[in-house]
């Protein structure tokens, strides 16, 4: 006969058994790819001083003018606000163009932003292998359109809630 003691050990072992095949999260799922985020925004001078808002770009075509054939980023029929970039893993610099509306498009409505960062290579795992992550030590710009720009986060990781980059239209 068993006892209620038995009984409850028997469940125990088992709720152990069940918990330890458990298998886990497979390590790959997570990016391999990183990319630098950039957040546009607008300062705006009001009576109380200087009011910083986020700013949509209408229609804004960002692309990598180093490439062959003008690779585009993107060319986006709403508003943009955030962008991620990818840097070269190649190189320790990477420039892209932004035309924050395409409908206005004239010689002085380009700018250029021209990322300088150090590589280093991040290891995911022996089934994934490995990544680059970057730290971003400058960056210039063209002045057309663009007020300043400023590295908010100069650490790029896999982490995609930061923004490192901020432009100032």
């Amino acid at each position: 006969m068993i006892k209620p003691g038995q009984i409850l050990l028997l469940i125990l072992i088992l709720s152990v058994v069940f918990v330890a095949c458990e298998q886990e999260r497979d390590p790959c799922l997570q990016p391999r790819t990183v990319s630098t985020r950039i957040l546009f925004q607008k300062a705006l001078e009001s009576d109380t001083g200087v009011i910083v808002s986020d700013s949509a770009l209408p229609n804004a075509i960002v692309g990598v003018p180093d490439s062959p054939g003008r690779l585009i980023i993107g060319q986006t029929g709403k508003r943009l606000t955030l962008l991620p970039i990818v840097l070269s893993p190649h190189a320790d610099s990477t420039r892209i163009y932004i035309i924050p509306d395409s409908a206005k498009t004239g010689p002085f409505d380009v700018d250029t932003v021209t990322f300088y960062y150090q590589r280093r290579l991040a290891f995911i795992s022996t089934a994934c292998g490995y990544t680059y992550h970057y730290f971003l030590n400058g960056l210039r710009t063209t002045n057309n359109n663009i007020d300043s720009a400023i590295i908010t986060t100069p650490d790029v990781n896999d982490n995609v809630n930061i923004r490192h980059v901020k432009i100032y239209y």
